[in-house]
């Protein structure tokens, strides 16, 4: 008896460890996961709750470059924030996603029910991804701007990227080297694609003198052409 008491306490005490699954999860496919690493700020290494490892892309962000300003710290923040946690992955629709290197993609809700990558924004850890829309993307870009502004996190880091809105190229991207405009092809007066100025023509060549009269006689021509 004592025994199947401790039993239910147990169960009762695990269901209460299940964080509530978020609002956001409505229409999306939904998993329940332990956060067993941090891969970078952007990517979890987690356990599924049937014991199945796998790895999570954080949706709509990217973070630091490994080796980058600001790459340790917010994988710090990451770990103190969901490491060992049980969290709620929710995607964009019913059916998972899965980037390139196969590993799921999606958000992140930590147990108190706060979106990790929106958290992560805010404290200037990670940036907005460049293209794609998703649901969350407007309050994920006002938590960039916001934290831009206030320099926190990476945006206190030399060279940081410009805020989303304000960027030509994805963080951490540049045009490829080696590459530059055609000269005079689409630049605007005025922004180094003028052509430049072609060398003028070479002046023609001053017309030779005439030829002295060979038979006329030395001493100025008096007399000339008589017999």
């Amino acid at each position: 008896m004592h025994r199947s008491r401790l039993l239910a306490a147990a169960a009762l005490t695990g269901a209460l460890a299940v964080p509530a699954a978020p609002a956001e999860a409505a229409g999306g496919f939904l998993r329940r996961a332990t956060v067993t690493g941090v891969v970078a700020a952007d990517t979890l290494a987690v356990r599924l709750a049937g014991g199945k490892p796998d790895r999570v892309r954080l949706l709509g962000v990217e973070a630091p470059a490994r080796g980058a300003c600001w790459a340790a710290e917010a994988a710090a923040d990451v770990r103190a924030l969901a490491g060992g946690k049980l969290v709620w992955l929710v995607g964009e629709g019913p059916r998972e996603v899965r980037d390139p290197r196969r590993e799921l993609v999606g958000y992140v809700f930590l147990p108190g029910g706060s979106d990790l990558a929106l958290a992560l924004l805010q404290r200037g850890d990670v940036t907005l991804a460049a293209g794609g829309r998703f649901k969350r993307e407007a309050s994920y870009r006002r938590a960039e701007a916001k934290a831009a502004a206030a320099g926190v996190g990476l945006w206190a880091c030399d060279g940081a990227p410009a805020p989303a809105g304000h960027r030509k190229t994805p963080p951490g991207k540049s045009a490829s080297p080696g590459k530059s405009a055609s000269p005079g092809k689409g630049a605007p007066p005025g922004q180094g694609g003028a052509k430049e100025p072609e060398p003028a023509p070479p002046a023609a060549p001053a017309p030779a003198p005439p030829p002295e009269d060979a038979g006329a006689p030395h001493g100025g021509g008096h007399g000339a052409g008589r017999r």
